[in-house]
């Protein structure tokens, strides 16, 4: 919209006439932009006329102040009381200060949001204040006033489509010819940010001629400002954010910009530990889980731990340098590829392409023990064992003396899973099917009476054997074992 000008010489006798009827029937600034004029001409000529204004002829008219009425001053909005009695909210704010009486305050409820409980990763904490918050919301799966509490509680200006506030010079030079209100209306800016506009630049207010007086805060506010973001201070002395923005302006005090607080208390003690031991154990150690021990080590550039550093090269594991390629032989060892590399090349042995060439002695080897003693004696996967084996058609190795059944190892059929009474006794799921079926022992009931969703569940894990909250949420022990160890939690 262009806001041309004119004066009042400009205009013709008859607009003149037109205008001076008007006077008093509507406000200046309505006036003005009627007959494009500037709202402090309208004001002085009808200041010149003796013709009150709208405001002030409403001002004017008596309120009967009964005993009912001042009780009820502070009790709800001025707005409210002004529009309940046919009055102005000027009148009723200026009686209700003559009186000493403070503005009503609405209750805040007390909440706790579940911010508290969402981790915030560094991607969605950076999408904060780039797009709104409802969007935010339905990115990172959270309601929309989750989103606002964490944005305001790191400080972060909302979104807005229009972004900040340009104040052209048109606009700044109207400030103040007309109220606030309609400022706000013509240009379409809140009228907190012209207010506060005004105050920054002294000019005085259209309604009252003087100077706007900045909202009161304590010294003790005061002295914290630029040390704590304004939403910060904001909540702490329950203030509106924008008079502590507006107070930092007026002194010159830069923001104070702080990052996104992690949900994990990183000690110099872990950080310490980063690089030098894995992350899992970490996480294993802490509690904090291992993507997050992950990210804040990549964050902080440290590389991950070289799981061998005190590796103990033996003739089997040098021999398969030069038999297997390193990011398999890495693999076998459960070492970093460049740890191989470095050995191989230290050695002067060339690289081996292709899959592993298999020696004549390590393939007579195949069968002749289990899978996995072979291959820790080889220094190799017991997978890679596994595959040659079935390749050449080498039945796997059975051991000539029978396993022979403890008392303790019988007490244990029935109870658990045959695949986990064979994983401590160190034998096949069929053997102990086997012997379960010859003394007519039913298989394990798994019908427990909870889940990991059940938090009593949860709770209990490293409090009570394995084996004894296996049979309540009705799993294995091994897969109660590995949701401890997951969490880090250790055994009773």
């Amino acid at each position: 919209m262009k806001y041309s000008r004119v004066s009042l010489k400009d205009l013709s006798k008859q607009e003149l006439k037109q205008l001076t009827k008007q006077l008093g029937s509507q406000s200046d600034f309505s006036i003005a932009r009627e007959f494009n004029l500037k709202p402090f001409e309208v004001k002085i000529l009808r200041q010149q006329k003796n013709i009150p204004s709208v405001n002030e002829d409403c001002a004017n008219k008596k309120l009967n102040w009964t005993d009912s009425k001042i009780k009820l001053l502070g009790t709800t909005t001025d707005v409210k009381l002004a529009q309940k009695w046919g009055s102005t909210r000027s009148v009723i704010y200026s009686k209700r200060k003559l009186l000493g009486i403070p503005p009503f305050q609405p209750e805040t409820l007390e909440y706790k949001s579940i911010a508290d409980y969402h981790i915030w990763t560094a991607k969605e904490v950076a999408l904060l204040g780039t797009m709104f918050d409802t969007e935010v919301a339905s990115i990172v799966g959270l309601a929309p006033c989750t989103v606002t509490n964490y944005r305001n509680s790191l400080g972060i200006e909302p979104f807005s489509e229009r972004g900040p506030i340009i104040w052209t010079d048109i606009m700044l030079r109207n400030l103040g010819e007309m109220s606030d209100k309609e400022f706000s209306e013509y240009f379409e800016v809140s009228v907190t940010s012209i207010c506060c506009k005004r105050i920054l630049m002294q000019i005085p207010s259209f309604g009252t001629g003087q100077l706007t007086k900045p909202p009161i805060l304590t010294p003790q506010a005061i002295a914290k400002l630029g040390t704590q973001t304004d939403a910060s201070l904001s909540k702490k002395y329950k203030r509106a954010r924008y008079i502590f923005r507006l107070h930092r302006h007026l002194r010159g005090i830069a923001p104070f910009k702080e990052e996104a607080k992690s949900k994990y208390n990183w000690t110099k003690s872990i950080i310490n530990k980063m690089g030098v031991i894995g992350d899992s154990e970490i996480a294993r150690q802490t509690g904090i889980p291992k993507v997050m021990v992950r990210q804040k080590r990549k964050k902080l550039g440290i590389k991950t731990a070289d799981r061998q550093q005190n590796i103990t090269w033996t003739d089997s594991m040098v021999k398969q340098l030069k038999l297997m390629e390193d990011k398999y032989l890495a693999q076998a060892l459960k070492v970093t590829v460049e740890t191989v590399t470095q050995k191989r090349e230290s050695l002067g042995i060339k690289a081996h392409i292709g899959s592993k060439k298999w020696t004549a002695s390590e393939l007579k080897l195949l069968g002749t023990d289990t899978d996995v003693n072979i291959a820790n004696q080889l220094s190799v996967s017991s997978s890679s064992i596994l595959r040659q084996r079935k390749l050449l058609n080498i039945p796997s190795f059975k051991g000539s003396t029978p396993f022979k059944w403890k008392k303790s190892a019988i007490a244990m059929l029935g109870k658990f899973t045959d695949a986990d009474i064979a994983f401590e006794l160190g034998v096949h799921a069929s053997t102990v099917w086997k012997k379960r079926n010859e003394l007519n022992i039913e298989p394990c009931n798994l019908k427990g009476c909870g889940n990991w969703r059940d938090p009593k569940m949860l709770n209990k894990l490293g409090k009570i054997p394995d084996e004894q909250l296996g049979e309540l949420i009705g799993i294995t022990a091994l897969a109660v074992k590995s949701k401890r160890q997951s969490m880090g939690i250790a055994p009773v």
